[in-house]
């Protein structure tokens, strides 16, 4: 090696590292951490917002047709005559099968799940430390 070259390297301190370093290190590692928890917080809440509105705009829209099919109609026979109903209580159940409306039905479950589901996963982001996890120095 060139003299020069020995002479640069033998002045420097490399086995002690700045006193700060660890700790500048740890602190940059934690807000990174917290940055990408908000950032997650922040995209939960939106699908949140997304899901409610896409329950609400299912419910305006289908809701109206499951008040008005005629498995409401049938169903309340069940309170005003329930000694016919109990009568014929097979086929009575048959033509509340056959008339029940399952798609407008599941057009309304799938949002509701999906609300559900959001919220879950929201509330167990929100247990999380607001600073993010803190890391332990060994």
């Amino acid at each position: 090696m060139d003299k020069k070259l020995i002479k640069a390297f033998k002045g420097m301190d490399e086995l002690n590292p700045p006193s700060k370093l660890e700790e500048k290190i740890y602190e940059r590692i934690e807000q990174e951490k917290a940055s990408i928890l908000r950032r997650k917080i922040f995209a939960m809440r939106l699908s949140l917002a997304a899901s409610a509105m896409a329950l609400f705009y299912a419910s305006a829209t289908s809701g109206p047709a499951i008040l008005h099919s005629e498995f409401i109609k049938m169903a309340s026979l069940a309170f005003s005559d329930t000694a016919i109903v109990l009568k014929n209580w097979t086929e009575f159940s048959y033509s509340l099968m056959e008339s029940f409306p399952g798609l407008t039905v599941i057009v309304i479950l799938a949002p509701l799940c999906a609300l559900l589901w959001t919220v879950g996963l929201y509330l167990d982001l929100n247990k999380k430390p607001a600073n993010g996890w803190k890391l332990r120095k060994v």
